[in-house]
């Protein structure tokens, strides 16, 4: 099967140290007469794995640069992030590194932090006017995309070109979520002989596996599921699982974690994954924060690659990667 080549980053950040969730150190403290440079940083969900292992990044980055890193759990909420940035503003951080659940939602109070001389960073997904804060991350729509070009492949080499297909995916994320089913569901409209007969919702691993359980049992003989995120593609492999339908379902999925590894390697229901490199994505959102901080010029859009992984390169990539292995 012919595949789009996705070139698979070095990595730059191997095994890092550090508690998962340890919490950051007090604002202003000092070393000598140089005091330090004060980070406010927000998770959207401490629950996920992918976001430790962006706090990884984070604290590697602060430790690198000797920086002090206040992380906060926003838990995907608006009001809660809005709060937390007038929380920032409050103590006089340095700068700021935002994983923002809405577009819109914290852009005033980000503004507000930006023009009195807080440096801040969007990581994730992008805040505030296109272009108006410094990004670091991927293109959300692209890890949709390269899913659907991977389930193209595989309509097209084993079910003739012809299949019944469901996405899961959240409003809640919308500025992520929305931007990967659309990408995925750009690629099976293209395709004449596929039908989307299902499109529901999902945040988190158990109402994942609920969710799929029921279009399964409404959809006998569907093909293939999309699942926007590494929790609803856990719960969406359990599902087909339980059913008795990994031969005949094949799950497509963003973001690697240790279940999808062993998934990997003891059943037939994955399709393929596209995943982000999260500790690099946190180290360099931080390290962006620091520089600007510290009056460096730094890119207005980091871009970190995308890999897609498959049972053909998964060996290889845990080389790089041996936070996924279980």
């Amino acid at each position: 099967m012919v595949r789009k080549t996705v070139v698979i980053a070095a990595a730059a950040l191997a095994i890092l140290g550090g508690s998962l969730f340890a919490g950051g150190q007090a604002a202003g403290s000092q070393t000598g007469a140089a005091k330090k440079i004060v980070v406010g940083a927000t998770l959207m969900d401490v629950k996920s794995s992918w976001f430790s292992w962006v706090k990884m990044g984070m604290e590697e980055a602060a430790a690198k640069y000797g920086a002090e890193l206040i992380i906060t759990n926003t838990n995907g909420d608006p009001s809660t992030e809005i709060a937390t940035v007038e929380n920032f503003i409050a103590r006089k951080v340095d700068a700021m590194a935002i994983g923002a659940a809405s577009a819109t939602a914290s852009a005033a109070a980000l503004t507000k932090a930006a023009s009195g001389g807080i440096k801040v960073i969007a990581y994730n997904s992008i805040v505030g006017k296109e272009g108006q804060f410094p990004f670091v991350g991927v293109d959300n729509s692209q890890l949709g995309y390269l899913n659907g070009k991977e389930a193209e492949a595989y309509i097209n080499a084993k079910l003739g070109g012809k299949a019944k297909v469901a996405v899961v995916y959240t409003p809640k994320y919308g500025a992520i979520s929305l931007a990967r089913s659309d990408g995925f569901e750009s690629v099976m409209k293209g395709m004449s002989g596929v039908q989307i007969v299902a499109k529901q919702i999902a945040e988190d691993q158990s109402v994942a596996e609920n969710t799929v359980q029921n279009i399964l049992t409404a959809n006998s003989d569907l093909n293939i599921i999309f699942c926007w995120n590494e929790s609803s593609f856990e719960g969406a492999l359990s599902a087909v699982k339980s059913a008795g339908k990994t031969k005949q379902v094949k799950v497509f999925g963003v973001d690697m974690s240790p279940k999808v590894t062993q998934a990997f390697r003891t059943e037939e229901s994955i399709g393929g994954v596209v995943t982000q490199e999260p500790v690099q994505i946190g180290f360099k959102a931080v390290e962006n924060a620091i520089l600007a901080a510290q009056g460096k010029e730094i890119p207005m859009d980091t871009r970190v690659p995308v890999v897609l992984v498959t049972n053909g390169n998964l060996e290889e990539f845990l080389k790089t990667h041996p936070y996924y292995i279980p």
